[in-house]
């Protein structure tokens, strides 16, 4: 009866901690597991009389390795990449940025985002799905990020996450891996 009683008791606390939340990001009826988040500073804009930062954010799941030796991306797995604006050179300010397909380059927004599910980044092969609406919805405390990811595909489906932890910070300036996402 104490046994019963002890693995009701912690399941009871599972369902109710939200610390417990896995980095994912699902699409088409997949979960996949994020297993690292990168942010990357592409430099700053001034456009418009506003200055704002265009960053690179990016998710890998397992089988996608970022060499810091080299900058180089290289494997097969499934990723989340966007180009997003911010105040911010080194972060992504919280709050909600919006998917903008006018490219206004105004910050809160990202005009570029694409998903690859099980991508070969050596030979461009995989599924490439591009986005054309949605969200990211940021709480950034200390260095670490709560972001949940709401976007609507091309072909109108949904892909949906959330991604807790801190990212790392890397320059994708001068490797192929932006190829891969086909700007």
């Amino acid at each position: 009866m104490l046994a019963v009683f002890s693995v009701t008791l912690l399941s009871c606390d599972d369902e109710n901690n939200s610390d417990d939340k896995v980095n994912y990001f699902k699409y088409d009826g997949i979960t996949y597991n994020i297993e690292s988040g990168f942010l990357n500073n592409n430099g700053i804009i001034t456009e418009n009389n506003q200055l704002t930062y265009n960053l690179g954010l990016a998710f890998f799941t397992s089988g996608i390795n970022y060499n810091s030796s080299s900058g180089e991306v290289s494997g097969t797995g499934s990723y989340l990449f966007f180009e997003i604006f911010s105040t911010s050179s080194n972060q992504l300010t919280s709050g909600t940025y919006s998917f903008d397909l006018t490219e206004s380059i105004n910050t809160g927004t990202f005009d570029y985002a694409t998903a690859g599910i099980n991508f070969n980044l050596s030979t461009n092969s995989g599924t490439l799905i591009n986005i054309k609406a949605g969200t990211l919805a940021i709480d950034l405390s200390d260095s670490n990020y709560e972001i949940t990811i709401n976007l609507t595909t091309s072909d109108d489906k949904q892909i949906t996450g959330f991604f807790r932890g801190s990212l790392t910070s890397v320059n994708l300036l001068n490797i192929e891996i932006k190829n891969s996402f086909k700007y």
